[in-house]
């Protein structure tokens, strides 16, 4: 439940399942929530055209890695998810993932707003510490 001056928020759900949590969020378990509070982005006056929600994830597919995604698949024996269906392709590197897929792209118009929230669900990996362009 929700407080009634909560207002606009961007809210990131997952499970909690013990030791299976990033299984489970590889699988799609995983995104955000987004609420609007009409008052509240009329009053922001956003000259905003388009609006997206992004969901990033890096998957480790280096099979030296301590954190393999066939390692992190196999669960420690508890899980019967094939690792060949998670790299078909035989990529090996480090593969950034928006909300399960490919970038996001929207064309605008000359002096359109895009207004991009971002959740960062990256962690234990080298993109952990991901630079997005923005000055600190």
């Amino acid at each position: 439940l929700l407080h009634p001056q909560t207002g606009s928020s961007l809210l990131f759900y997952h499970p909690h399942a013990d030791g299976s949590t990033w299984v489970q969020m590889y699988g799609g378990m995983a995104g955000g929530l987004l609420i609007e509070d009409e008052a509240q982005e009329e009053a922001l006056g956003l000259p905003v055209v388009a609006s997206h929600v992004a969901l990033l994830q890096a998957f480790d597919l280096r099979p030296s890695s301590k954190n393999y995604l066939g390692a992190t698949l196999a669960n420690k024996g508890t899980s019967a998810i094939d690792p060949a269906i998670a790299n078909p392709s035989g990529f090996q590197g480090e593969l950034l993932v928006v909300n399960g897929g490919e970038a996001l792209y929207e064309a605008l118009p000359a002096g359109g707003w895009l207004r991009l929230r971002l959740i960062n669900s990256v962690q234990d990996s080298s993109l952990s510490g991901l630079r997005l362009g923005f000055s600190e």
